[in-house]
């Protein structure tokens, strides 16, 4: 984008300044106060005019007021199951780690198709969404264990994060094939590949000092009905993959080198 203020806004981070958002009718008329802003995503096909997509980070917008400006709301639809499908269990289709930052704009069919706004902050608060994660993980390990002729390791697989608590500094402790150590971390979002997510300082710190046998395990587009979601797996030293900001901490990815 060569327009200044349109690199603003599609670099904009809400976590260090906000964007604030007016609406009016007509003109002349009054302003109403709609909340402020969170940049989603923006369609890099269309420049003049820019389509970016935002979501109002705090809604305090009476039903009356709704109705005097007009405005129609709708619900993010849920996921459906195909009728008759049952659900499985356990289940994570491993996939390589996206290779576009969150800022590079999406394709005009993903950009209208993806309406679902971004919850992951609010995700990596919900104690359930991040066991039913490690629980899932913990079921993936052993499989791969066992299908690679070691169940003797995957007795061995062990929810750390169960047995010593969070301050641990990872999840999942397992192993390779080969019988090397690793210590997992995962983190859980019912959001696409790119979401955002966090880590906490004890945690990065623990990442930072266990390189060699550290993996985080990104679970995303998880479905709790279906208890099944995608996985991509960050081994090793991750920052020269992701941009850590300084919020304890959250993880976005970017291009690679």
């Amino acid at each position: 984008m060569s327009d200044p203020q349109i690199e603003r806004f599609i670099t904009h981070d809400d976590l260090f300044n906000s964007i604030y958002l007016f609406y009016r009718q007509k003109q002349p008329g009054r302003y109403t106060y709609m909340g402020r802003l969170k940049y989603l995503r923006h369609d890099r096909s269309h420049q003049c005019p820019v389509y970016i997509q935002w979501q109002v980070l705090d809604w305090h917008i009476s039903q009356r007021e709704v109705n005097r400006l007009g405005l129609v709301l709708q619900d993010v639809p849920a996921q459906s199951h195909a009728e008759g499908h049952h659900p499985v269990r356990s289940t994570l289709q491993e996939t390589a780690a996206p290779q576009r930052c969150m800022h590079d704009g999406v394709s005009t069919q993903s950009f209208f198709e993806n309406k679902r706004p971004d919850y992951s902050y609010e995700e990596a608060l919900d104690p359930d969404l991040n066991i039913a994660g490690e629980k899932i993980v913990i079921a993936f390990e052993k499989r791969s264990l066992i299908e690679s002729g070691r169940a003797d390791l995957a007795h061995m697989v062990r929810h750390v994060a169960a047995i010593e608590g969070e301050y641990a500094g990872y999840d999942i402790e397992s192993y390779t094939p080969e019988g090397t150590v690793k210590y997992i971390e995962v983190k859980t979002t019912r959001g696409s590949a790119d979401t955002a997510f966090y880590l906490k300082n004890h945690e990065l710190a623990f990442a930072q000092r266990h390189q060699e046998h550290y993996c985080l395990y990104r679970v995303y587009e998880y479905d709790e009905g279906l208890n099944a979601g995608k996985l991509y797996v960050l081994r090793g030293d991750m920052q020269h993959r992701v941009q850590i900001t300084p919020t304890g901490y959250r993880v976005v990815l970017v291009k690679p080198a």
